[in-house]
């Protein structure tokens, strides 16, 4: 049976519940976090690698170009392959450039924006996206509170915009996690 992110976690606390030495609880602390890190990875790996018929080539379909390049960046940064059919999309949008059939990459790729986009405020949404996603699920599985509009109009007030606002902002970033949760921290203080 394959190892996953919540057997590891529940193996950390057993573990961490039976010793009083913090020096132990540091290595245990750090030797999950490495291991949470390690499946986490091969979890978003498994979403990247998928063949055409999955949700990554759908989102191709729908969202132009910005899916395959947010593949081809995972796969840079986490040093695997490139999946087939980002390779494939990629060699057929340079291959147009290439033969001179379009004159600008943004006909090849799609422009990465429309026209009038307030880039500032995709800027700052960008940058608070995985942060209202994070708060959400804090939130929903600390608390027990369930993810409804009571929770986005909370977790709204905290980052200073509306309840519908931080809505669309957690399902963006749950659409583009492919539903995964993001790797678990912590606290430092043990």
């Amino acid at each position: 049976m394959a190892d996953t992110r919540k057997e590891a976690f529940s193996t950390y606390l057993t573990k961490r519940a039976t010793t009083t030495n913090l020096e132990e609880q540091q290595r245990l602390y750090a030797e999950f976090i490495e291991r949470d890190n390690r499946l986490y990875l091969e979890e978003l790996k498994e979403r990247f690698l998928k063949g055409p018929d999955n949700d990554r080539h759908k989102e191709l379909e729908r969202d132009g170009s910005l899916a395959l390049f947010e593949a081809i960046a995972f796969c840079g940064r986490t040093n695997i392959v490139i999946p087939a059919w980002a390779a494939t999309a990629f060699n057929e949008g340079f291959n147009r450039v290439l033969c001179a059939e379009v004159a600008t990459w943004d006909e090849a790729f799609d422009r990465p924006w429309p026209p009038r986009t307030d880039r500032s405020a995709v800027r700052r949404h960008t940058r608070i996206m995985t942060e209202i996603y994070l708060r959400v699920r804090t939130l929903h599985e600390g608390g027990d509170r369930a993810i409804d509009e009571e929770l986005f109009e909370d977790v709204g007030k905290e980052f200073k915009i509306g309840r519908s606002l931080c809505s669309k902002l957690y399902y963006q970033e749950r659409r583009r996690l492919g539903g995964l949760p993001y790797a678990i921290r912590l606290p430092q203080e043990l």
